[in-house]
């Protein structure tokens, strides 16, 4: 009998970017494993499903809902407030280059991007192999056809939210709560750190570009607005985040 399961996403890598989505699932069969986990402490929970040789999917589902649970692996971590899924490193880079690129990719594009010392076969299989590796998990984040792959519709990555921030603040059109309070995260001013990547770096500076304009424009709109000691905080912080900035 098949069981609908919705499922809550969110894959969080270190200082970079944000990727939630939401759906549901049809499973015909699955196992559960029930764990007791103190608050603060960790606990490796070894699966041996029934009758297979590998685990398709996990979901995890904490008995208290807003339970604050995180699971890491090899830098990458997934936050699980509610079911979710695993995805696996591999997978992960995957949605992070998708996700810093904002727009469909090319495949082939893709593959040399994520792969650029293999050859075009080499780097086509890898990427074919990390697509099955996150369909595997039933999570339809990426959409696919034969010379294109993008997030599907209802995909939410916050860097995208950031620099929306920032291009109202430029062009003079804040919304809500623009004025209130400065993005949070790691992303604003230094985006993947460790991460060498040519397309990693090209999307670092875009980004702390883009925040470091924002927060100007922000500093004198809260100035017209006689908010001057907020002007003077933001002013400060896109100052010591870019010293030698000439508009610093």
């Amino acid at each position: 009998m098949t069981e609908k399961i919705n499922w809550s996403l969110q894959v969080r890598v270190a200082h970079g970017p944000q990727i939630a989505a939401t759906g549901v699932v049809d499973v015909e069969a699955y196992d559960k494993v029930s764990v007791e986990i103190a608050a603060g402490e960790s606990q490796q929970v070894d699966l041996v499903p029934s009758g297979t040789e590998r685990v398709g999917m996990v979901l995890i589902v904490p008995a208290t809902p807003s339970a604050d649970l995180l699971y890491e692996i090899d830098g990458t971590a997934i936050a699980l407030d509610g079911a979710h899924a695993f995805l696996g490193a591999g997978a992960a880079r995957l949605l992070v280059c998708v996700a810093l690129h904002r727009r469909r990719l090319d495949r082939g594009h893709a593959a040399a991007t994520l792969w650029p010392d293999a050859p075009d076969s080499r780097a086509a299989g890898n990427l074919r192999s990390a697509l099955w590796r996150l369909n595997q998990a039933h999570v339809g984040l990426i959409g696919v056809d034969r010379h294109h792959l993008a997030f599907r519709p209802g995909v939410l990555v916050d860097i995208d939210l950031v620099t929306a921030w920032a291009g109202r603040l430029i062009a003079g059109r804040p919304a809500g709560a623009d004025l209130t309070a400065l993005p949070t995260g790691g992303i604003l001013f230094d985006l993947l750190p460790g991460w060498y990547d040519d397309w990693v770096l090209t999307e670092r500076e875009r980004v702390r570009q883009r925040v470091l304009h924002g927060m100007e424009a922000m500093s004198r709109q809260l100035v017209t607005a006689g908010r001057c000691a907020e002007a003077v905080e933001v002013a400060l912080t896109a100052a010591g985040a870019e010293p030698l900035r000439e508009s610093a």
